[in-house]
């Protein structure tokens, strides 16, 4: 199978910025504090929903390549993918788990062992790691839904973009979440509709004659409505701006890679090595914030600038790991 470059494209940018919304999420803090202003609200709206796209594109892009090609049996499924995910998840959850027992002085003691393992089976270790149980969630659903994508026809995925899409406007319009059964909230199907549509926009849609077309004119629908709402309301609507995503990632499937030879190679690197960039970004940030950096530079200019400096420093630090041979101990997806 031939590589696609634009998935490694949208992957690295996500990966950025993931790392931009943790640098700078006390920017939002200081929003908040502030309240809105018309000026307010438009750089608002155009740094979240910029930022904020990281993680609806890499679960688009993990349902464009787990739920296409040959299905496999379940147990071959996940034995492959499961390690690779929670090998690194552990010993960046140790790493991390040490510099939390250091930044709040607990004692050392033997409780701290069986304390790690209850805070890292229940996404206590840090709640950005949010992301690792939800991608293992997906995995143990894929090979449910495989069997039917790979079958499936025009007919059947566009049902089922259809349901995707009214799910979304409904969130939207109903402010408070709906428990169809006690303790199952309609927020759990989020992230697997986007999973759904990055494989329905990539193995269905993307070869339209109008696709391009299409996809342009959806982003600047859908910048129109979320900024509406965002002046009209005062706030960010988190379910109108799936479609905001969703046309972003669209767009940028149509971009034409121009890189070459050594570009290119960085550009694969990058997207290899984002779900270790993901796992050790939140050690770096945090070593920063404890030693004073966020307080260097002015405000304005701090969360990208600590953000691009982070990224820079995982660059190199991936390729030191790369070049030890410890890359399936910390290492890439």
């Amino acid at each position: 199978m031939q590589r696609n470059f634009n998935f490694d494209l949208i992957r690295s940018l996500a990966c950025f910025l993931v790392v931009c919304i943790h640098c700078g999420g006390y920017v939002g803090e200081l929003h908040e504090t502030q309240g809105f202003s018309f000026c307010g609200n438009l750089l608002w709206f155009l740094w979240i929903n910029i930022i904020c796209s990281a993680v609806p594109f890499f679960v688009m892009l993990s349902g464009a390549l787990l739920l296409s090609g040959k299905v496999t049996p379940p147990y071959q499924f996940l034995k492959k993918r499961l390690k690779r995910i929670l090998v690194p998840f552990m010993s960046w959850s140790i790493i991390l788990y040490i510099l939390t027992i250091y930044k709040e002085q607990w004692p050392v003691s033997p409780e701290l062992i069986p304390k790690f393992a209850i805070m890292f089976c229940t996404n206590g270790v840090h709640s950005v790691y949010w992301y690792v149980y939800m991608i293992i969630g997906l995995y143990l659903m894929t090979p449910i839904l495989k069997p039917f994508f790979v079958k499936a026809d025009i007919k059947q995925i566009n049902y089922c973009v259809l349901l995707t899409v009214a799910f979304f406007i409904a969130r939207a319009l109903w402010k408070n979440d709906v428990q169809w059964v006690k303790g199952f909230h309609w927020s759990y199907f989020t992230c697997l509709a986007y999973y759904i549509l990055g494989y329905a926009i990539t193995h269905f849609y993307q070869n339209m004659k109008y696709f391009k077309l299409i996809s342009f004119l959806f982003l600047v629908a859908s910048l129109m409505i979320n900024m509406g709402w965002c002046l009209v309301f005062n706030e960010t609507n988190e379910h109108l701006q799936f479609f905001l995503y969703v046309s972003l990632f669209c767009v940028f499937l149509n971009f034409k890679i121009s890189f070459s030879g050594a570009k290119l190679k960085v550009l694969e690197f990058i997207s290899n090595c984002s779900y270790s960039i993901y796992l050790s970004h939140v050690v770096l940030v945090s070593a920063m914030v404890m030693v004073g950096f966020t307080h260097i530079l002015p405000l304005w200019i701090m969360p990208l600038a600590m953000a691009v400096i982070v990224f820079l420093i995982e660059c190199i630090g991936q390729w030191i790991i790369l070049k030890v041979g410890l890359k399936n101990i910390f290492g890439r997806l």
